[in-house]
């Protein structure tokens, strides 16, 4: 991506400014499996747009519980509802090991649905760590959001109408206040 035109159109003040916003797009990707599915990375203060409306990790931590499919001490499973109505198959578990908590956020269109998709497409918990951190491995559900204790939300989506430029220009726009 050309960092020098979207730094040259928001209008630094000084050289200070520039460089500072060249750093913040450096931390912006948009890459290609090659296999179908595109993966955005955005650091953790901004924003992914899906579905209409821009997602933060702030905003997907205070969904509410619709349903608790499974919980113990570090691993949980829940149907819970976001701030615009959007249902979510939520995961988390936390890794003891490394001390690192990993989140999934699978959209539904129906509390059945949620429920369907966690109890019959094979999705299990342990695979959060092994599986879906991997970028060329796609045996989780797509589209999901998802995030760890590191400072990357991403969203994994099999949506490639947007070209490569034009994804990371929606990046870059709804981040304008960077």
């Amino acid at each position: 991506m050309d960092l020098d035109r979207y730094i040259d159109s928001i209008m630094p003040a000084n050289e200070k400014e520039r460089r500072r916003l060249r750093q913040r797009l450096q931390e912006f990707s948009v890459l290609d499996s090659g296999t179908g599915i595109r993966q955005l990375c955005v650091p953790l203060g901004c924003g992914i747009p899906f579905r209409e409306h821009l997602y933060y990790r702030s905003l997907l931590m205070s969904t509410a519980l619709v349903q608790s499919l499974y919980h113990t001490t570090h691993e949980q499973a829940a149907v819970t509802v976001d701030e615009h109505g959007l249902l979510w198959l939520t995961m988390h578990m936390h890794d003891s090991a490394y001390d690192d908590d990993f989140w999934v956020y699978l959209p539904a269109d129906s509390e059945d649905q949620a429920v369907e998709m966690y109890e019959t497409s094979g999705i299990n918990i342990n695979d959060l760590v092994r599986y879906v951190w991997q970028f060329d491995d796609w045996r989780w559900p797509v589209p999901r959001l998802q995030f760890n204790d590191g400072p990357w939300l991403y969203l994994v989506t099999n949506d490639l109408s947007l070209s490569l430029e034009e994804a990371f220009d929606q990046l870059v726009i709804n981040n304008t206040l960077i």
